[in-house]
């Protein structure tokens, strides 16, 4: 079965539905995730998860997107703030494990023993973690200067011409080697075929000395 980002089909489906028919028109994105929580009976955040499940897919799968979405892909901002009740859960997990609490155990805490509502909590804090890195990219990206920026993307460029270099001397190296390699073997061919031919070979030299005086010196 066809599962999208761990998702099923059908679910991506649905929402879809619900986007084409205007569900997200003229609201937050955080409100329209209530909206459709509470007609499926799903939490707002798993909600959320499923939508950027959506949205990747559709600006991935030309066919979807066009069966079930009008052939327009599902945008997404570049950043979702969080709730003020999403914001006070992480920082109370947050201060949980600051006193050496596990996030599993803090999430129970929280959730007063409800294993539903501690895994909805549990997610809360890993998208926060994950948005959090995020920020942290895009504030350390944005540190770098444009000038820094052109020298990087130069000092790759030439690095890239320098690899192709190489490989080219390589590549010419190594025919060269091949083309004396097989030189050689022709060589030895002859030579083989010289040293033990009947007639031009070693034993055909000595019969042709016979008559040699240094052979003659070396009988006596």
């Amino acid at each position: 079965m066809n599962r999208p980002y761990g998702y099923k089909e059908k679910d991506l489906i649905d929402l879809a539905e619900f986007i084409v028919k205007g569900g997200f028109s003229g609201k937050p994105l955080s409100q329209g995730f209530k909206d459709y929580a509470a007609i499926t009976g799903k939490a707002a955040g798993s909600v959320r998860n499923l939508y950027y499940a959506l949205a990747k897919f559709s600006n991935e799968n030309a066919e979807f997107t066009e069966k079930h979405l009008g052939g327009k892909p599902v945008k997404v901002e570049k950043s979702e703030k969080f709730s003020e009740e999403e914001n006070g859960i992480v920082s109370k997990i947050a201060e949980f494990k600051s006193r050496g609490v596990s996030v599993r155990r803090a999430t129970i805490c929280l959730a007063g023993g409800d294993a539903k509502k501690a895994l909805r909590y549990q997610n809360k804090y890993r998208n926060a973690l994950k948005f959090s890195e995020k920020q942290k990219a895009r504030e350390s990206d944005a540190q770098i200067l444009p000038t820094e920026k052109f020298f990087v993307k130069r000092l790759k460029a030439e690095i890239n011409k320098l690899a192709d270099r190489l490989a080219a001397g390589y590549k010419k190296e190594n025919a060269k080697l091949i083309r004396q390699l097989a030189a050689l073997k022709a060589e030895n061919e002859r030579l083989y075929r010289r040293l033990n031919g009947s007639n031009g070979g070693v034993i055909g030299y000595f019969n042709r000395n016979a008559g040699d005086r240094s052979v003659k010196f070396l009988d006596r």
